[in-house]
């Protein structure tokens, strides 16, 4: 078998092309992650990231429909933004007095399997 002083030589050429390691490259972890490396940097890095990026999605909530009604202010006319605010400011009167008009995420006209009845407005 492999006894001998040349299983020995074979030996240590083996050793003198294996790399050698130091404390920083000791661990060698699988290349194959289901996480790219670069986006385990990143995270390394900022450890903050995630925290951020949920105040961020929470924020946006907040945000959206502020940018929506600026967006209606710089490109609707100065008549039709007005209408559009009176329109606008009925529509929330009229769910926050009667629950008319509710809008539910994914419970629309395509969602719903029976209408909703709505409420009449109670008599004064």
């Amino acid at each position: 078998s492999m006894n001998g002083p040349w299983y020995l030589c074979l030996r240590s050429v083996d050793r003198s092309v294996d790399q050698s390691r130091t404390r920083a490259s000791y661990y060698q972890g699988s290349k194959r992650r289901f996480v790219p490396s670069f986006v385990r940097r990143f995270f390394l890095r900022y450890p903050a990231a995630p925290l951020w990026g949920v105040f961020a999605v929470c924020s946006s909530a907040m945000v959206f429909p502020v940018a929506h009604s600026f967006y209606k202010w710089a490109t609707l006319p100065k008549e039709q933004f007005y209408t559009y605010c009176q329109e606008r400011n009925a529509l929330s009167e009229e769910r926050q007095k009667f629950g008319l008009n509710l809008w539910f995420p994914f419970m629309g006209k395509k969602f719903d399997e029976r209408p909703v009845e709505a409420l009449p407005p109670p008599a004064n």
